[in-house]
């Protein structure tokens, strides 16, 4: 199971299918986002082998520029996840 409930706090061990699906959404959001994105990647607690994680995927991704980042909201739209607006270090910025 990937997911929480919100305010839920759980570890699980490593699952072989969060590959899969990180690998799905990988293609979903190079589709989507094609020419605006330079690379992504899965990162966090979930990308390191043999460590119990909390079941939710992080997804980073390296946009080609900041002014993009109107762009990719609009291209995201019709997934459910919403623009959290600059909400990261080092000029990072969080849809989720």
């Amino acid at each position: 199971m990937i997911g929480l409930k919100r305010h839920a706090l759980r570890f699980a061990e490593r699952q072989a299918q969060w590959n899969a699906l990180f690998a799905e959404e990988c293609g979903l959001l190079e589709r989507m986002l094609g020419d605006l994105i330079l690379a992504v990647e899965l990162v966090g607690s979930t990308a390191v082998a043999g460590l119990a994680a909390k079941p939710i995927l992080d997804i980073a991704a390296a946009i080609c520029s900041r002014k993009t980042i109107p762009d990719i909201s609009s291209r995201l739209t019709p997934r459910p996840c919403r623009d959290r607006c600059e909400a990261g270090r080092n000029g990072g910025y969080r849809f989720g």
